[in-house]
Parts: C-alpha cells; sequence; structure tokens
C-alpha cells in the first residue's frame, strides 16, 4: 500500500473509530503510530503557519498606516490612483487576515484529532500489551514512542 493510500486509509479508520463505528482490530499498530505521529507533526506545522502570517498581517498594517500618515489628505480625498491603493492595501490585509484564521482553526482542529486518535491509540496498545501476546515488547516499545 502507498503511503498516500495508507495514511487516507488510517485517517478514515480513525475517524471510524473516534465515532464508536469500528474497532482497531486487526489492523497494523505500527503503521497506525507513524500515521499518529505524522498527523501530529503536520498539525504543528499549521500553528506555526497561523503565527509567520499573523506577523506578517501585523507588518502589513504597520506599513499601511505608515503609508497613510505620508499620503496628504488631499491626495487621498481626491486622487484615485491613492484611493485604489489604499484599497488593494485594505484588501491585502483583509485576505492575510483570512488566511491566519484558517490555519489557526486548522491546527486547532488536527491538534485536537490528533491528541484524541493517540488517546485511543494508547488504549489499544495498552489492551494488547497487557494480554500475553509473543508482540508485547513491540506494543510496549510503540507505547514509549507515544509517550504513554
Amino acid at each position: 500500500m502507498s503511503k498516500s493510500k495508507r495514511n487516507a486509509h488510517f485517517f478514515k479508520t480513525f475517524t471510524s473509530v473516534a465515532k464508536g463505528k469500528v474497532t482497531l482490530d486487526g489492523e497494523n499498530l505500527e503503521d497506525a503510530t507513524y500515521f499518529i505521529h505524522s498527523y501530529g507533526k503536520n498539525a504543528k506545522s499549521y500553528s506555526l503557519m497561523w503565527k509567520i502570517l499573523l506577523a506578517i498581517t501585523i507588518g502589513v498594517v504597520v506599513l499601511l498606516m505608515i503609508k497613510l500618515g505620508n499620503t496628504s489628505e488631499m491626495a487621498l480625498r481626491y486622487n484615485e490612483q491613492a484611493q485604489a491603493e489604499f484599497g488593494q492595501w485594505v484588501l491585502a490585509v483583509i485576505g492575510l487576515s483570512f488566511l491566519s484564521l484558517m490555519f489557526f482553526f486548522m491546527g486547532l482542529l488536527m491538534g485536537n484529532r490528533a491528541k484524541a486518535w493517540r488517546a485511543l491509540l494508547v488504549s489499544e496498545l495498552r489492551k494488547r500489551a497487557d494480554g500475553d501476546t509473543p508482540h508485547k515488547s513491540l506494543y510496549e516499545s510503540l507505547l514509549r514512542e507515544l509517550g504513554a
């Protein structure tokens, strides 16, 4: 199974498990652990992206205020080119703010989902590690990887 198909499979599986529709019986828990790690890293990258976009947005607002202070009131009132330029700056600020909010909420959603899925995986690993199975050491090492 390719990496993207495996990730899509685990995304559907963990979504169904969280809703209580299926269980993790018969799943390769090593691949599931890798999926949880990569999904958590993606969530952290979204958290970083919204902070960067917010900093850029604040910088653009500061530049807009400086530009507004350096432009005469007469030019703002009667010059259509100056008005159009400020309109473009305002649209850029609105767009960057929207992107920042989108990445913020995506990071929150993915982070919460990763925590919930990690908890499901940890409970399944603990259940399997408690039994006398030949793979007990593997399950315990996966639990250590997950920090449980």
